[in-house]
């Protein structure tokens, strides 16, 4: 270093505007649509597995529960089986629609082996995959924006270990802005 010259000194980084949007928009995201997912997936999953590994039977429809909640129908039919699955004689079957079939209705259904009082008709998932598409992705991209956040904050603070805190205000170097 020639005499006169100063050495170089590290400045302090600052947190940036993206990383303070990434965790701003990545937090609610996460409450919202990771709840959601929360909520959605174990009925998928559940459906999902009735759908491919179900026992088929018939039966009988001995019951039907419409329930409206908020302008939208769904219905719990009570079905009594021909054949028994697993010790159970009836079986339940949750539909996102009202159901008007009168009682005695020959039905075939698919018994979830690991539970007999939970069924589906066939071909007619209880909780289909537009659920998973609709809101898993969006929980997908908020963990990203979160961990690519705290991950940056993590960097930050490992580079500003060690320097002095950056002085109180807003200063501004005269020699760079034409100032003497």
């Amino acid at each position: 270093m020639a005499a006169g010259e100063r050495a170089p000194t590290r400045r302090r980084q600052r947190v940036s505007d993206v990383v303070i949007r990434a965790l701003c928009f990545s937090i609610p995201g996460l409450c919202v649509f990771g709840t959601l997912s929360g909520w959605y997936l174990p009925s998928y999953f559940v459906s999902s597995y009735t759908q491919h590994h179900g026992i088929p039977d018939s039966g009988i429809i001995s019951n039907v529960i419409n329930t409206e909640s908020k302008g939208s129908w769904s219905a719990a039919v009570q079905i009594t089986l021909d054949r028994p699955v697993d010790g159970a004689v009836r079986t339940t079957v949750t539909v996102g629609n009202a159901v008007s079939s009168p009682d005695g209705t020959p039905v075939t259904v698919l018994v979830d082996p690991q539970d007999p009082a939970h069924a589906e008709y066939p071909g007619r998932p209880a909780y289909p995959a537009w659920g998973v598409v609709l809101f898993l992705p969006f929980a997908v991209v908020s963990a990203v924006l979160f961990i690519f956040a705290v991950w940056r904050l993590a960097v930050l603070r490992y580079r500003n270990r060690g320097l002095p805190p950056p002085p109180a205000g807003r200063h501004r170097s005269p020699a760079r802005h034409g100032r003497p």
